[in-house]
């Protein structure tokens, strides 16, 4: 009989658990995930309301160039003919009082405008560029140990242009330049904005971590769904598997690419790990979350938006706490990101940072914030209420129920210099055989990053257990 049901178990089918069980399945590794919802994709998925369309919590993709993160996964996979994408020109506008500038695909179009808005800084827009565009691999060592804010500092004088440059930052990462690190900033932008703008020929995100289910089974994989991992099961300080309710599983290797915090502190007995380790977990400081607000329309916005930009919409209070270095930007809707899709019905999708708080006071005040942010809205679509026929949002308390992620972080922890590589929180745990991946490892974020990262963890554990492999050859 043998003494385990599976090689590796991954706890959780977000972008990260897929790519690390495609490529444990691909590998030849018996592999199973489980996944609380009833599809995969974390907040990389899609859903249906009322004839409209909604991507949940990712609005598009990026590292789809050629030898991008995506890219590359997406060849070894043998999915690159199976899914098609277009790519937004441009990818991002920023909307301000005295005007708009665009990143566009063309890096030397997005320079000349910067340079335009910005001529006092033109020498300066082009060595920052440049920097973004050529840096690789280990020309990020010297940007792990300062902020961005710090790196923008040695580039730029003027206060708008910093401002404008953090606030792409602020959106996709969760918290602001004077807190990230340079290192993941400029990972973001190269990987993100300047590599940016692209999404699913199909008309949905969700499209990607289905095509990512489906080619894991075809290796050879099985995906429990609607079912939550209650506890790792921990002898010696060694994995041996996980309980579904009250049924082992047993695994050699267990992935998690859940909330750190719910691996180590609910689903580990925490009497296992150091004091020390348990001690820094609980000081670690997630990204903060957001309010996602979903409008379905019976009108063409085409003459308003263009469809498939990410529109960041920033008021002149957002350039005030930004001077003041407001932790996340607390002036509320002093900025918010837009995004409108056409189609059979217009959808469009906004967001904007939020407090966590608690489920009550998202019972009482959700309708306030809908209403409160489709007037903002309005200050730059005049009308946009009579064009409304589906109204919803997501909450902070939405996305913890979503994925259990900590105060319903965005993701992960916050990415800043104290919390990047932090010893335990990346791909190896302190346990034996738990392996961590995703955007919980202190070590990347986003769609792109969260890909990485689960290539990278299967490629760890598959040369562990080739080289295991081996000598248990060799020793019968």
């Amino acid at each position: 009989m043998e003494k385990y049901d599976y090689d590796a178990i991954i706890i959780g089918a977000g972008i990260g658990g897929l790519v690390c069980g495609c490529y444990l399945a691909k590998a030849g590794l018996k592999t199973l995930i489980v996944e609380k919802n009833s599809q995969p994709g974390g907040y990389c998925t899609s859903f249906a309301r009322s004839g409209f369309k909604f991507d949940a919590c990712g609005h598009s993709l990026g590292s789809l160039r050629n030898g991008g993160n995506i890219s590359n996964i997406l060849r070894e996979l043998n999915l690159h003919r199976k899914m098609k994408f277009i790519r937004h020109d441009p990818q991002d506008t920023i909307i301000t009082s005295e005007g708009d500038i665009h990143f566009w695909n063309d890096l030397n179009k997005t320079m000349r405008e910067f340079k335009v808005k910005f001529p006092k800084e033109a020498s300066n827009i082009k060595r920052f560029f440049a920097f973004l565009n050529n840096c690789e691999g280990f020309s990020f060592n010297e940007l792990r140990h300062c902020t961005f804010k710090d790196w923008l500092d040695k580039y730029f004088e003027d206060t708008r242009l910093k401002s404008i440059l953090s606030l792409l930052i602020l959106g996709n990462v969760g918290a602001p330049a004077s807190e990230v690190s340079a290192f993941t900033a400029v990972t973001v932008y190269k990987e993100f904005t300047l590599d940016g703008g692209y999404y699913p020929c199909k008309k949905s995100v969700g499209d990607l971590p289905r095509l990512l289910a489906d080619r894991f089974m075809e290796l050879g994989g099985k995906i429990i769904f609607d079912s939550l991992v209650k506890k790792i099961k921990v002898i010696s300080k060694c994995v041996e598997g996980v309980y579904l309710d009250n049924k082992l599983i047993r695994a050699r290797y267990v992935v998690s690419n859940a909330d750190c915090r719910q691996t180590f502190l609910k689903l580990v007995n925490s009497k296992m790990l150091n004091k020390t380790f348990i001690r820094n977990l609980k000081k670690m400081t997630p990204s903060c979350s957001m309010f996602i607000l979903y409008l379905g329309l019976k009108a063409n916005l085409s003459n308003e938006l263009k469809e498939g930009v990410t529109n960041w919409v920033i008021k002149d209070s957002y350039f005030k706490a930004a001077s003041k270095k407001a932790r996340k930007s607390d002036v509320r809707f002093s900025w918010y990101m837009i995004r409108l899709l056409n189609g059979k019905n217009s959808r469009l999708v906004a967001f904007t940072n939020a407090p966590f708080n608690n489920g009550d006071y998202w019972k009482r005040n959700k309708d306030l914030w809908i209403s409160t942010f489709i007037k903002n809205i309005e200050l730059l679509i005049p009308g946009l209420s009579d064009m409304i026929i589906f109204r919803d949002a997501a909450t902070p308390q939405s996305l913890y129920n979503q994925t259990l992620n900590y105060r319903g972080a965005r993701c992960g922890w916050v990415a800043s210099p104290e919390q990047l590589m932090v010893p335990g929180l990346t791909q190896a745990s302190p346990i034996n055989n738990l392996y961590l991946t995703g955007h919980w490892t202190t070590l990347n974020v986003g769609i792109p990053g969260s890909a990485y990262m689960g290539r990278d963890t299967a490629g760890i554990i598959s040369r562990k257990e080739n080289k295991r492999r081996i000598n248990e050859f060799k020793d019968s």
